[in-house]
């Protein structure tokens, strides 16, 4: 039966059907997503996103401070804790978030209202997940 012959034929099956297929397409907050020190009501426009494990901070140290001089709105999204840690401790005015899996990437991305670009300064795997938003820049600065 198509949505059109079921409104027409049986409303309250074509509405209840909605609401069920709207609930599923909710976005929730992951359950391992801490975000209590961002505000994702802030309108970022630019993302570095760093999928490297302990040499993530070397490369976020190369690019941070140019972020920093460019006065454009940005956050750090880390996928891993030890460089979540260190970003925190070096720059601890800088917004950063620790987003370990794709649901979580998901989140932010979609909670992001002003997004333009996500900058990458390493090439790795896990900067797969992102690359599904193409409606921004992705750009590698390595």
């Amino acid at each position: 039966m198509s949505k059109f012959t079921k409104l027409i034929n049986n409303p309250k099956l074509f509405f209840s059907d909605a609401l069920k297929k709207r609930k599923k397409s909710v976005v929730k907050k992951p359950v391992t997503l801490d975000i209590k020190d961002v505000n994702l009501l802030t309108p970022f426009t630019h993302i570095l996103h760093s999928g490297e494990g302990e040499n993530g901070i070397n490369h976020l140290n190369l690019w941070i401070p140019f972020f920093l001089e460019s006065g454009v709105k940005f956050l750090v999204v880390t996928r891993h804790l030890i460089t979540y840690e260190n970003v925190k401790n070096q720059y601890p005015l800088v917004d950063v978030v620790l987003a370990k899996g794709n649901n979580e990437i998901k989140y932010i991305f979609e909670k992001l209202l002003f997004l333009k670009a996500c900058f990458y300064p390493s090439n790795n795997g896990i900067n797969i997940h992102p690359l599904y938003f193409n409606n921004i820049k992705h750009i590698f600065i390595g």
